[in-house]
């Protein structure tokens, strides 16, 4: 897991590697010429979809952990090394909610910035087939829940507390409001979806 992310130069050097975290020094110089040590940590990229029913309903999961409360969020985790986006998303998908991929399409990603660096891929999971039972880590409680479309973009506002969100994610909440107040944009999620 020596994974630098795009911040990170080169020339640094791996201080601290743990189970999910690998922490990076450098020298860094300054703009009055003198160098300082910096530090940044990355951790594997993660993979995450949002789920359609074979009766058009959306499938996420409340997710919650011993060291948080619960969240609404889509399935997935974290990449394993020397796996896909997509290869993780698939396996994450189905040990979180029991569900097999037949298709998997990508929405989005993005780089988590700032001391903790990683990407976060988001995937549009259809053609799901009930497989098997959920297969949980021992700090997992999962349970899973459906919503109509349009609930789903109402969990990207404030205004859905009564059906269970926001969703946890906050790029993912900003693309559900903007599909919620923009047609084109709202057309567009919609063939994703369904299409």
């Amino acid at each position: 897991m020596t994974h630098r992310a795009p911040r990170i130069p080169t020339h640094a050097t791996k201080a601290f590697e743990g189970t999910i975290f690998t922490t990076w020094q450098w020298e860094q110089e300054m703009f009055d010429g003198t160098t300082q040590i910096f530090e940044g940590v990355t951790r594997p990229d993660y993979g995450t979809a949002v789920g359609v029913l074979p009766d058009k309903n959306i499938l996420l999961v409340w997710d919650e952990q011993p060291d948080r409360k619960g969240v609404l969020t889509s399935a997935g985790g974290r990449l394993e090394i020397g796996e896909s986006a997509e290869e993780g998303t698939k396996r994450e998908f189905l040990e979180e909610t029991g569900y097999e991929v037949g298709k998997l399409t990508a929405w989005f990603k993005y780089r988590q910035g700032g001391k903790v660096e990683y990407y976060n891929h988001f995937f549009i999971a259809c053609d799901l087939t009930k497989v098997a039972e959920m297969k949980l880590d021992a700090g997992e409680r999962i349970e899973l829940k459906t919503f109509s479309f349009e609930d789903f973009l109402r969990l990207g506002s404030d205004d859905s507390k009564d059906i269970g969100g926001p969703v946890r994610d906050p790029i993912l909440r900003i693309h559900l409001l903007e599909a919620s107040l923009d047609k084109d944009k709202r057309n567009k999620l919609y063939s994703l979806l369904y299409d």
